[in-house]
């Protein structure tokens, strides 16, 4: 089989595919033909070596797939051969065939493609974390979402929209705004940290008191924080924030600093 493989950390456009055998699934592991595989920043982040763990070399990267159930090993009963699925695994999803323990492996519906379900995974677990478990945004609330026109931003908003929440999308240009007006937000664009504090207190004066679901975060971003122990600050950061800083926003702003991952 075909798969990308990192023999040592590097840029993106460092590792190269490789032809090699496909495991042989264990009890309770299946492989999974694979027809379409997820990428998002914390991949780029494990190519170049900067994600929080690092698998030592060689191995094949890559966290969400969709295919079909190729083989199945002992005591498999949930899924036979050429049954549609969706997967997260840690490593291996950038190659043809997939090894998955059955715990990371769901169902498929007909109605969803495999590029829908294998983009969707990462990010939707991370808007749902985000907003659901940590925010627990509720009806009739409103919601500011900051770097709304990526992934995550995007499932946020749906998620939001779906949970019956007003959603206002803090972008830096208009293509984006269009975008997230799409996704069903509110758009307002913003291209300094200032410039949204202020409009995060004219949203305030319409809307009420505001939720704030951060996403990627610099020092001068969390200033829109507010003393509110709902406002949510996820950091997908490649090169992340000093400690200092994390330890004194939670202290004088009463803000919730969560890093989402779902593997």
């Amino acid at each position: 089989m075909q798969a990308l493989r990192i023999r040592q950390y590097g840029a993106v456009d460092s590792h190269q595919i490789e032809t090699t055998e496909p495991d042989v699934p264990a009890s309770g592991e299946v492989l999974i033909r694979n027809h379409a595989a997820g990428l998002n920043f914390p991949d780029a982040l494990m190519l170049m070596g900067k994600y929080q763990k690092r698998p030592e070399p060689p191995f094949t990267p890559g966290r969400d797939c969709a295919g079909e159930i190729y083989a199945v090993g002992q005591h498999v009963e949930e899924f036979k051969i050429g049954d549609r699925v969706v997967a997260q695994v840690f490593t291996g999803a950038f190659a043809e065939v997939v090894l998955a323990p059955v715990s990371r492996v769901f169902s498929l519906p007909d109605e969803v493609s495999y590029e829908d379900a294998a983009g969707a995974v990462t990010v939707f677990n991370t808007a749902y974390t985000t907003c659901v478990q940590r925010a627990d945004v509720k009806p009739t609330e409103t919601v500011l979402i900051t770097g709304a026109a990526g992934g995550v931003g995007l499932a946020c908003i749906q998620l939001c929209k779906q949970l019956g929440a007003n959603v206002i999308a803090a972008v830096s240009s208009e293509d984006k705004a269009s975008l997230c007006k799409k996704n069903g937000a509110e758009i307002s664009s913003f291209t300094k940290a200032l410039t949204l504090t202020n409009s995060k207190s004219s949203f305030a004066a319409r809307y009420g008191p505001l939720i704030t679901v951060m996403g990627p975060t610099s020092s001068s971003i969390l200033s829109v924080a507010t003393f509110s122990p709902r406002d949510c600050v996820h950091l997908p950061s490649e090169e992340g924030l000093s400690s200092s800083v994390l330890a004194q926003v939670p202290l004088v702003r009463s803000v919730a600093i969560i890093s989402c991952t779902t593997a």
